[in-house]
Order: structure tokens, then sequence, then C-alpha cells
């Protein structure tokens, strides 16, 4: 491949790549919706999405030996074209039927992705191919991540059938770019039936096809399982979080349970980074990370790195400012790589920074706990409480569109950050001020623009309360611990 023409074919296949995967999920936020303008259950119309699958699943298997009999160009022009014309018909759908037969015939774009991938093959060197396929993966991440928040957007915007109408320019910006810059790079070959039903037997047996389908099935699986069992992860973690409840017997050989998750909580020396599972903790005894929990070794929950706040962005996001510093310090390209991946506590060799000391002592170690009066505690505890259910009405209420949910959880961001500030003992009264008054502006706003009447007059007169009692508050300064 000319030197010349690398970044073009990077675009083009980059392109091929995530427009396929943005077409799988970048509608789904307004499936409620379309289920109601097609007057359909919700199961009925996420059809739409199993179809897809299963057609995309079978013309996968037959995309590589089609385009090795008749070529890498016309089978991309041909499937873009189907794509354009299909993802026209879905914006013009009156019917679930006439939507649904569109909709699955959008799947002939499936092709491109794994066309691309076999360009690459065809005209990169092993060097050029790395860099390509490079930029190939990244699309894989973030196409199928940004596309529902894009579709989402365009719903709010022009309504659902908006994301249809960018799928077809997308598909004709596409046939474009494949006409112009992207020339025939396998040439027709003359492939009997025999030889066709050969190959299968021949990529079955290979190493690389299978060491190839199961990264790519764990990887992108993994994402979709994710979204469907985060939620059920979340429930059962919640009764587990807890001093109170003892060991429970076999339960424990299996599944996670409040013992053995608060070792996973504990820093202690025998403790630290032991019982990682969620819902079952087989994995840990499989792999080597169980820690049972001791009955003459209390638990000392927290980590090495003291952060000495409970401003909670900072407790998120404290590991990754420390992560870009140790790679921003580091003398090599491999330490620098390395960074991200390495042992918890390893730190570049050559870091010109003062490394943290591990002197963590249970016999010394103190709790985070700065001394700050009672009625601070409970202002912080009821600003926290109070806003929270307010933004989560709002939320549940479905009357938001994406830049009004995008104000309302930064109202709540804020909210966490001035309570931070009062349970730290720090000065927040002209934030705790600002942040009151934004609050009454958007009880107002929610009022007068979006017909949220009580809502809006609770969130006003949760406003106008605690302006009033700030000054008992009396600007609180921190006060040394003991």
């Amino acid at each position: 491949m000319k030197q010349s023409s690398t970044p073009n074919i990077i675009i083009t296949l980059t392109l091929l790549t995530a427009v396929p995967l943005m077409s799988l999920n970048m509608f789904m936020p307004s499936l409620g919706i379309m289920a109601q303008d097609f007057n359909v259950g919700y199961d009925t119309m996420a059809i739409a999405v199993s179809g897809y699958l299963v057609f995309t699943a079978v013309l996968q298997l037959l995309a590589g030996p089609v385009a090795d009999r008749f070529g890498r160009r016309p089978v991309l022009l041909v499937s873009l074209g189907l794509f354009t014309a299909a993802s026209v018909g879905c914006a013009l759908a009156e019917t679930f039927n006439s939507f649904l037969f569109f909709r699955v015939l959008q799947g002939a774009v499936i092709t491109a992705s794994v066309l691309s991938r076999a360009i690459v093959s065809d005209v990169a060197a092993p060097k050029q191919a790395t860099v390509i396929l490079g930029y190939i993966g990244m699309a894989m991440s973030l196409a199928p991540i940004l596309a529902p928040s894009l579709g989402g957007f365009l719903s709010d915007a022009a309504g659902w059938r908006a994301n249809f109408w960018l799928y077809a320019a997308t598909g004709i910006g596409l046939l474009a770019l494949v006409w112009i810059r992207l020339p025939e790079t396998s040439g027709p070959q003359a492939l009997g039936a025999s030889a066709f039903i050969k190959s299968y037997f021949e990529l079955v047996k290979s190493r690389h096809f299978w060491a190839y389908t199961l990264i790519m099935t764990f990887s992108i699986g993994a994402f979709y399982v994710f979204i469907s069992v985060a939620s059920i992860n979340l429930i059962y973690q919640f009764w587990v979080h807890s001093e109170h409840i003892p060991k429970l017997g076999w339960y424990e050989k299996f599944f996670v349970t409040a013992s053995n998750h608060r070792v996973h909580h504990a820093q202690n020396e025998n403790y630290i980074d032991k019982n990682y599972g969620g819902v079952f903790i087989i994995w840990d005894r499989m792999f080597g990370t169980y820690q049972e929990e001791d009955d003459a070794v209390t638990p000392i929950y927290g980590i090495r790195s003291k952060i000495d706040t409970f401003n909670p962005i900072w407790a998120n996001l404290h590991i990754y400012v420390k992560m870009f510093k140790d790679i921003w310090y580091a003398q090599s390209l491999k330490e620098k790589f390395f960074v991200p991946f390495a042992r918890t506590g390893w730190q570049p060799s050559a870091s010109s920074m003062a490394v943290e000391k591990d002197d963590f002592n249970p016999a010394t170690f103190k709790k985070y706990d700065p001394q700050i009066p009672t009625k601070i505690k409970f202002y912080a505890f009821f600003q926290f409480f109070l806003l929270s259910l307010v933004g989560l009405l709002l939320l549940e209420s479905g009357t938001l569109n994406y830049e009004q949910l995008w104000v309302t959880v930064s109202m709540m961001a804020f909210t966490m950050y001035c309570t931070s500030l009062w349970l730290d003992g720090k000065e927040g009264f002209t934030l705790e001020i600002a942040r009151l008054i934004l609050c009454l502006a958007l009880g107002i706003y929610a009022y007068l623009e979006m017909s949220l009447s009580a809502l809006a007059m609770s969130l006003m007169i949760y406003s106008i309360i605690n302006i009033l009692i700030l000054p008992w508050i009396n600007r609180p300064q921190a006060i040394p611990e003991a």
C-alpha cells in the first residue's frame, strides 16, 4: 500500500466498521415511542433489534466467500446500497411490519464491517495492518457506546425517524467514499461449490480463527452482557454491604456474602486486593484471589492512598489523576504504556515523582473523620437527601429532554460537591448560596416552561427554606481533629 493512501484508507475502513455498529443501537432510546407510534408492545418492538442481529449473523458467514468470488468493491457497494434504501424505508414506514422488513434489510451493512478487516489483509503490510486494525478496534469500542446518546439527541430534536434519515445520509456518504477512494483490493476468484464448502472446514480447523472468534465474543459480548445484568448485579450487592450479617456456611463457597465482601473493602495486609466477585465468589476461588474473613482480624475499610475528603468527584477520579501523572513522568514508552495495566501499587522505575509510601499500620491507622458540628451533619444529610429525591422525581417524570437531563444530573453532582465541603469542615457558604439560587431558578423554569407544577413548587420551597436557615448554620469553620 502506498504511504500517501494510508490516511484515506484508514478513514474509509474505520467508518465502514463504525456505521454497522451504530446502526444496531442508535435508535434504541426511541423504542418506547416507536412502539406507541406503531401501536405494538415494547417486546414486539424489540424484534427490530433481535431480527437485525439474526440477519447480520447469517450475513457474516457468507460475506467473506461471496467477496472472494465477486470482489470486495462490488459486494460493498451492493450492501451499502441496500442499507441506504432500507434506511429510507424505515424512515417512511407507516406500519410495524413494513418497518421490520426494512429494518432487517438494514443488516446488509454488516458486510462493510466484515470486509473492512479483509481489505486490511489485502493491502497492508504487517506493521501497517497493526496500525489500521488499531483504529478499527477503537471504532468498534466507541461506536456502540456513543450511538445511543446521539440517537437520543436526534429523537428529542426531530423525532425517532430522524435516526433513520441519518442512517440513509450516512449510507450515501459511504457509497460515495467507497466509489471514489476504495479501489478493488482482491480480484474475483473462481470458487466452486466444493471449494466454497471446503473453505469452511479449513476455517474451523484454524487456531487463528478460534482465537479471533473468542476474543471478539468476549469483548463485544461483554458489553451487551454488562447492559443486561448490571442492574441485577447492583441489586444483589445491596445486602452484602453490612457488618450485621455473619458467615452463611455453604453459601459462602459459591456466592458473595456480607462476610467475604467485607474483606473486599478492607485494606489490611491479608485482605487487600481480594474477593473481587460481585455475585459469585467461585471466580475468586478459581483465580487465587479469595480470602476468608478472619474473626481475629477486624477489617479496616478504605484504600491505602489517603484522599482525606468526602468529595465524591475526587474520590472517583483521583486514581486516574495519579495514573496520568505516572504516565507523564515515566521515562520510556514501554513504561508509559504499562502504567494502566500494571499491578496495584506499581510505578515507573525512573519516575521523578516522589513515590507514595505504603505506610499502612492497623495499630496507628486513623480514620478520616473531621470534627464538625452536629447541625452541619444534619444540614448536609438533608441537602443530599431532598435534592436527590427531587432530582429522581424529575428523571422519572419522563418529560425531560437531553439538555434538561444533563442540567438535572449536573445540579445533583454540584449538590454532592457542596455537601462534601460542609462535611470536610471547609468554608462552603458562598457556593451554597449560589447552589440554592440555581435551584430556585430551576424551580421557576420547571413551573413556567415544563408544566411540572408540584415538583417545581417543591424545588422552590426547598430553596427558599434553605436560604432562610443558612444564617443559623453561621459559616462553619473546620474544627481541628482531636
